[in-house]
C-alpha cells in the first residue's frame, strides 16, 4: 500500500512551519502546555479477517495555542500513545506492540471572557504508526472540545475530549509473530478517543481571571489581551 506521506520530507517541512509560526507570533498571546491523558479505541484485523480491539493506555504530548484575535487561536498538537493488541492467530498467540503519534495543526475557538472558557477545536495533519521494523504515515483529522481555567493570568489548566480519525485504508500495520501472519488496521478509518489534561503557561500578555464577564474593549484597555 502506497504511503500517503514521505517521513523525512513531511516531518522536516512541518517542523520548519511550526518554527516560522512561533517566531512570527511572538508579539501575540501564546499558550504552551504539557499534556497527559488516556487514549482508547481502534481495531486491528489479522490475516484471517478476525478483529481485535487495541488496548486502552496512557498518552502524553504537548499543545500550543497562538492567538490571532481574542478567543481565536491557531493550535498545534502532538500526542503519543504506546499500546498493544493480543493476537490469537495460529497455534501460538502473540502480542502486537505499537506506537502511534499524532502531529496536528488547526484552529481553536473559545467562548466567554472569564477565567473559565469552553472551547471547540478542529485540526488536520498526519499520524505516524510504528510496530517493530514496520512504520507508516497517514493523513489524520482531530476533532475536540473542552474547557480552560486560568488560575492566574499566566497559568492555567485545560481539559480535552478528542476524537482522532486516521485514514489507513486497511494498511498492514505489522507482519510478525510466530505464525508468520500479518496485522492490519481495520477498515478505511482507524478511530480513537482521547481524554486529556493540560497544564499551560500563557505568554505575550496576561489573561483576565475575573469570574465576571468583561467586554473586549476593557480587555484592550487593561492590556490583558494585546490586540489593537
Amino acid at each position: 500500500m502506497k504511503k500517503i506521506m514521505r517521513k523525512p520530507l513531511t516531518r522536516t517541512s512541518i517542523l520548519v512551519s511550526f518554527l516560522f509560526i512561533t517566531v512570527g507570533a511572538k508579539a501575540v498571546p501564546i499558550e504552551i502546555g504539557a499534556m497527559g491523558g488516556w487514549r482508547f479505541g481502534g481495531t486491528f484485523d489479522d490475516s484471517m479477517g478476525r478483529s481485535y480491539s487495541a488496548d486502552a493506555s496512557g498518552s502524553w504530548g504537548g499543545i500550543m495555542d497562538i492567538y490571532t484575535s481574542p478567543g481565536t487561536a491557531v493550535e498545534l498538537l502532538f500526542s503519543r500513545q504506546e499500546s498493544s493488541v493480543q493476537i490469537e492467530e495460529g497455534a501460538l498467540p502473540f502480542q502486537f506492540n505499537y506506537t502511534l503519534d499524532h502531529y496536528q495543526i488547526g484552529g481553536l475557538k473559545e467562548y466567554g471572557e472569564t477565567a473559565f472558557r469552553p472551547f471547540l477545536a478542529g485540526l488536520v495533519g498526519w499520524s505516524h504508526a510504528k510496530a517493530g521494523n514496520e512504520s507508516n504515515d497517514f493523513f489524520s483529522v482531530t476533532l475536540g472540545g473542552g474547557s480552560k481555567y486560568y488560575i492566574t493570568p499566566w497559568l492555567g489548566l485545560r481539559g480535552d475530549l478528542r476524537c482522532h480519525l486516521m485514514f489507513t485504508n486497511s494498511t498492514v500495520a505489522a507482519s510478525s509473530g510466530p505464525s508468520g501472519g500479518s496485522v492490519s488496521f481495520a477498515g478505511e478509518v482507524f478511530a480513537q478517543g482521547e481524554v486529556a489534561g493540560v497544564v499551560f503557561l500563557a505568554f505575550g500578555g496576561p489573561r483576565e481571571t475575573s469570574d465576571r464577564e468583561r467586554p473586549l474593549e476593557d480587555f484592550r484597555h487593561r492590556e490583558t489581551v494585546p490586540f489593537e
